[in-house]
């Protein structure tokens, strides 16, 4: 009878473990993936509404949310800057945003659009 017991609890730990894909996905149970621009805080996702906003990508409200019209305009972004067009404002389309900002802001000075 005690054999049946760790028989059973092997099975048990084995599952949870991972051999089978885990617990939960053994029960039937997968784990919902989280858009990395869900996890953007709201301030983050404000500067990259107002640069967008600056160089003529956006034209909604400045929400702080990463709704489909900052998505979209991320995207237009992206393709017009050969980056990778996934309408998620990574380091490279941040980095290339605030670059974009920069150089606008400095021919600007110089008198010219």
């Amino acid at each position: 009878m005690k054999s049946k017991h760790v028989l059973a609890a092997a099975i048990c730990i084995g599952l949870g473990l991972g051999f089978s894909g885990g617990l939960s996905h053994a029960a039937g149970m997968t784990a919902k993936k989280t858009h990395p621009a869900a996890v953007m805080s709201h301030k983050a996702v404000t500067g990259i509404q107002t640069e967008l906003q600056v160089l003529g990508y956006y034209h909604g409200r400045i929400t702080g949310r990463m709704d489909r019209a900052t998505r979209k305009a991320v995207k237009v972004f992206q393709a017009e800057h050969k980056l990778k067009v996934d309408g998620i404002p990574g380091k490279r389309t941040q980095r290339a945003l605030e670059e974009a900002v920069r150089a606008r802001k400095d021919q600007k000075k110089g008198g010219t659009r």
